[in-house]
């Protein structure tokens, strides 16, 4: 199984470690989880650092409806079965868009 953790920032805050975890937690049990963030930072460059993908999705304003279709796209193309959003307003809202376009289920 392969789950994307939606993250809102590429810094290292809270939200971020929390998905840390989980995505160490999902490896240790034999699955695949990835990070998806609207831009590039520390957090990031912490997340490859163990081994993991990270890629961006401009999902950071809600305005930005062209983020959720390119969201959805990347759910689609890396085969992610469940998408995880650690974020609040725009992100959350539409990184859920975006996982009903791909038929991913989202928590």
């Amino acid at each position: 199984m392969r789950i994307a953790h939606l993250v809102i920032s590429g810094d290292v805050a809270g939200g971020q470690l929390v998905a840390l975890q989980l995505a160490r937690a999902v490896r240790a049990r034999g699955d695949d989880a990835l990070f998806v963030t609207p831009r590039r930072g520390p957090f990031a460059e912490r997340a490859e650092q163990e081994g993991f993908r990270v890629l961006s999705a401009d999902v950071g304003r809600l305005h930005r409806v062209h983020g959720a279709v390119a969201l959805a796209r990347l759910l689609r193309r890396e085969r992610v079965a469940l998408l995880h959003t650690h974020t609040l307003a725009a992100a959350n809202t539409l990184g859920r868009i975006a996982a009903r376009l791909a038929r991913v289920p989202v928590v």
